[in-house]
């Protein structure tokens, strides 16, 4: 066969080689499809983890549900303390003048309250508040300009002679007050009055987690959580004027300290 395609010219020889050659390649490029066809594709590795940009990070443990039970404790206590806002108003034809009559009008019911003998009032006692504007209009107009302004301004006074709170009344009255605002009777220091309620509220939560745990023949094996909420109610009477006043201030009332505790025990 070689020495055949010696005795060839030079011509066909080139030829013959080319042949060969194109023939090798088109034998290898299907072979190399075979074998792409038939290979069993790789599985792709799914990672455990996942990148969030810093440190890993891992899913905590379900929260055990436990009993949950609500106490509420309330204690009453005598007020010892009086809060007393009287309001002023003053009318003018600007807001800066009706602002000034009201603050004139709120200085001298504080100066005259302030006062009063044998009550010991000072500075931090009896104060006076901001001022509030409100725009009046003549009759059947809202709009426009307005006829006037009508300036409100509050004194507030802390008493704690609770039998003089009264007096305290009388005096603003007789200084010019158009209104009793409020008058509140309530404690001082609220502290220790919230800790007795709170005491209360959480042994009623774990008696009621112990009497339920006794009655599904287990028992209370520790506390997971707590939660706690305080709310004081006091003695308040609201917008009185000066033909009630002597009413708002015949019975203080009590003061009442509630306090609301939601727990979750532990059951076994």
């Amino acid at each position: 066969m070689f020495a055949l395609f010696r005795r060839l010219p030079w011509i066909y020889q080139i030829g013959v080689i080319v042949v060969l050659v194109a023939a090798l390649i088109i034998l290898g490029f299907l072979a190399l499809q075979q074998f792409q066809a038939g290979a069993a594709p790789e599985e792709e590795e799914v990672s455990a983890t996942v990148d969030v940009g810093g440190l890993p990070q891992f899913l905590p443990p379900e929260q055990p549900q436990g009993v949950h039970v609500t106490g509420v404790g309330e204690v009453l206590r005598a007020p010892d303390l009086a809060i007393v806002v009287f309001s002023v108003e003053a009318n003018a034809a600007t807001a800066a003048a009706a602002a000034a009559n009201a603050e004139e009008a709120a200085g001298a019911v504080a100066e005259d309250v302030r006062d009063l003998d044998d009550i010991g009032l000072n500075d931090h006692d009896v104060q006076i508040g901001g001022v509030a504007l409100a725009p009046t209009y003549q009759a059947k107009e809202r709009g426009g300009t307005p006829a006037g302004y009508t300036a409100t301004a509050t004194i507030r006074i802390r008493v704690t002679k609770l039998d003089r709170a009264a007096d305290v009344v009388d005096a603003g009255f007789a200084a010019g007050a158009d209104a009793l605002h409020s008058l509140t009777y309530t404690l001082a220091d609220e502290g220790s009055h919230t800790e007795d309620a709170l005491r209360l509220a959480t042994i009623a939560a774990a008696t009621k987690a112990r009497a339920i745990a006794e009655a599904l023949q287990g028992r209370v094996a520790g506390l997971i959580n707590i939660q706690e909420e305080v709310d004081v109610f006091a003695a308040t009477v609201k917008k009185v004027d000066p033909a009630q006043a002597k009413l708002a201030t015949a019975a203080p009332g009590q003061v009442t300290i509630r306090a609301v505790v939601r727990a979750n025990f532990a059951f076994e």
